[in-house]
């Protein structure tokens, strides 16, 4: 009785750490911007912010990094990983485009469900 307690207790502790994490405000790591056209920027941003695309990935160390959206005029500026790592203490991740790294120019596009970007290349 007194383990099935404690396996309770714990589980429960870690299910409120994981829903707590699930509702920390998100950490401004870029700009969304438009000119003209009549896109939503915030279902943008939430789908900058879903976790289903590695954004990482594309950031580069110790400069922003700007890729435009397909059909529209609408970008997004991602904050340098070097950035981050001095606003939020960040470790620098892996897959970091590096000083002299080679890179490929793409735009992103949104995905039908809107939940994340494509990649595609220019």
């Amino acid at each position: 009785m007194k383990k099935s307690k404690l396996l309770l207790s714990l589980i429960a502790m870690l299910l409120s750490g994981f829903l707590f994490a699930q509702n920390a405000p998100t950490k401004e790591h870029f700009i969304i911007t438009k000119n003209t056209s009549d896109i939503d920027v915030q279902k943008y941003a939430d789908a900058a912010n879903s976790g289903f695309i590695n954004l990482d990935a594309y950031r580069f160390y110790d400069k922003r990094r700007v890729i435009n959206f397909t059909g529209t005029d609408a970008t997004i500026e991602l904050y340098s990983a070097k950035e981050m790592e001095i606003k939020y203490g960040k470790i620098i991740p892996a897959e970091t485009i590096m000083p002299g790294q080679e890179f490929k120019e793409i735009t992103f596009s949104l995905t039908l469900d809107g939940k994340s970007f494509k990649p595609q290349l220019k």
